[in-house]
C-alpha cells in the first residue's frame, strides 16, 4: 500500500526526528532521522545505507565509496568512553588519480598514521609522525627510505649492496663504501672515535680516524 508510518517529531512529510516507514516506488524502505536529515536507511534494493549514501553494507560486505577531500569522506571512527571528537579513524582519498587508505591516530594535536598510496604507475606505503618527523616509505619506483632524528639498529645489520655515507643521491656499486666529504668542525662524543673523509688547505683529501681527546691518525691522502 501507498503512504507509510512515521514516530518522532516533525511530520510525515518533513521529518525532524524519529523513524519513517513508507512506500518508494511500490518497495519498501525505512529511514531514520536526526536534525531534519537522513542518517540510515534500509533502501529499495534492500541494502543498509548511511554516510549520505558513501556507506552501503549488503550481502557483498561493507562499501565505502570516497571522494576528493579528506574532510567529505566517511571513515570508520575510534572513540575513547564518553569522548564526542574521534582518537583514530580508518579513511580513504581518491584524489588525481591517486588512491589512499589511512589509519590513523590524533590526539592532543599530535598524530601517527600508517598510509598505503596507490596510483596507476606506483604504490608505497608509509609510516609516520606528527609533522613527518619521523617516516619510514617503501617505494614502488626509489625502494626504501627512512628519514628520523636518529635510527636505532639494535641487531646484526647485513648490507648486500654498496653503502652510502653522507649522501642520498650517490650509487656506490656492490661491496664498497662511499663516504662524503666532510665540511667544518668534527665534534668526536667521549668514548667514540669518527672515521672521515676531509678537504685539507692544501686541497688533498684525507681519510682519518679523529678521537675523543682531538688526536687523529691519518689512514691516506689523496696524491693530486
Amino acid at each position: 500500500p501507498l503512504g507509510g508510518i512515521w514516530q518522532g517529531t516533525g511530520s510525515f512529510a518533513t521529518p525532524t526526528t524519529g523513524l519513517k516507514l513508507y512506500n518508494s516506488g511500490g518497495i519498501g524502505r525505512l529511514s531514520t532521522y536526526n536534525g531534519g536529515l537522513e542518517q540510515i536507511t534500509i533502501n529499495t534494493s534492500g541494502q543498509l545505507v548511511a554516510g549520505q549514501g558513501k556507506v552501503v553494507l549488503d550481502r557483498d560486505g561493507l562499501g565505502i565509496t570516497v571522494q576528493n577531500a579528506p574532510n567529505l569522506n566517511s571513515a570508520v571512527n575510534f572513540y575513547s568512553t564518553g569522548d564526542t571528537i574521534p582518537y583514530g579513524a580508518l579513511e580513504g582519498v581518491s584524489l588525481g588519480g591517486a588512491y589512499l587508505l589511512s589509519l590513523r591516530t590524533s590526539i592532543g594535536g599530535r598524530m601517527g598514521r600508517l598510509v598505503l598510496d596507490q596510483s596507476t604507475t606506483k604504490e608505497k606505503i608509509y609510516m609516520e609522525t606528527t609533522g613527518g618527523g619521523s617516516r619510514l616509505e617503501v617505494d614502488s619506483q626509489y625502494g626504501i627510505s627512512l628519514d628520523a632524528p636518529t635510527i636505532r639498529l639494535s641487531g646484526d645489520t647485513e648490507v648486500s649492496g654498496g653503502l652510502a655515507v653522507g649522501s642520498q643521491t650517490a650509487a656506490p656499486a656492490a661491496g664498497r663504501i662511499l663516504m662524503a666529504q666532510s665540511t667544518g668542525p668534527v665534534p668526536v662524543p667521549t668514548g667514540t672515535a669518527v672515521l672521515a673523509v676531509e678537504l685539507q688547505t692544501n686541497g688533498k683529501q684525507m681519510f682519518y680516524i679523529r678521537f675523543d681527546d682531538g688526536t687523529f691518525v691519518k689512514i691516506a691522502e689523496s696524491v693530486g
